[in-house]
């Protein structure tokens, strides 16, 4: 489940099943930063097994979600049951993700219910996510798979957390679903090639381990003409 380690904390994956994201951990003493939960509350159990597997004394201080749809928030409720932790969204997604938007979290696209939660942290682009290690995650704004999709950069040590904005090997995020825009996904490309990145950890698939700035900007130039 470790996949890396920087010099103040350790990032595990849960590796998406079926339909289902993968939720990456950043643990650093006893806390747990979550990045996405997972389509449904059976996988957000079985990831938390997996989690008292490292350490049974590990709790979740942080939930970010990279957008609403179930995929990557199915399995929120179970885990703010179990350990009350922050809830981070962009303010486009927040309310979809409270109040259960079937349209925007689409339930009717899988056979998995919705459980509603607080998101207790409102962010916008360019916000910073402090964790206990000392280390800040930096909020980026990247809609064009939904309207409120974030990326969360790791400035110091270069990681870069995508959720559906881009993956591995040349895979962007579907723009056909509500408040999916493709010019704006574009941008959105567009400003994380500027980034300078070692790694970048998707929300479905394989990561980028190494050269991950350049495999964003082939990306990007490929996508800018089709798009």
């Amino acid at each position: 489940m470790i996949l890396m380690r920087t010099k103040t904390y350790e990032i595990g994956r849960f590796l998406g099943i079926g339909f289902s994201c993968n939720v990456y951990s950043l643990i650093h003493g006893d806390e747990v930063t979550l990045i996405d939960s997972g389509i449904s509350a059976s996988l957000a159990e079985r990831l938390l097994e997996e989690l008292r597997k490292i350490k049974a004394s590990l709790k979740v201080k942080n939930l970010i979600l990279t957008h609403a749809h179930l995929d990557h928030t199915g399995g929120a409720a179970t885990i703010v049951e179990k350990f009350s932790p922050n809830v981070y969204a962009h303010f486009n997604e927040a309310e979809a993700i409270m109040e259960g938007d079937e349209s925007r979290v689409l339930t009717f696209m899988f056979p998995y219910g919705y459980t509603p939660v607080k998101v207790t942290h409102v962010v916008e682009d360019g916000d910073l996510i402090n964790l206990s290690s000392g280390d800040g995650l930096r909020v980026i704004h990247t809609p064009g798979h939904t309207s409120g999709s974030i990326c969360i950069f790791d400035e110091k040590n270069k990681i870069l957390f995508t959720g559906d904005t881009i993956f591995a090997h040349g895979a962007v995020g579907r723009v056909d679903l509500p408040t999916g825009d493709a010019e704006q996904l574009i941008k959105s490309l567009e400003k994380l090639s500027q980034l300078d990145v070692i790694t970048f950890f998707p929300g479905h698939e394989e990561p980028v381990m190494y050269n991950a700035s350049q495999e964003i900007k082939e990306i990007y130039n490929h996508i800018k003409m089709y798009l």
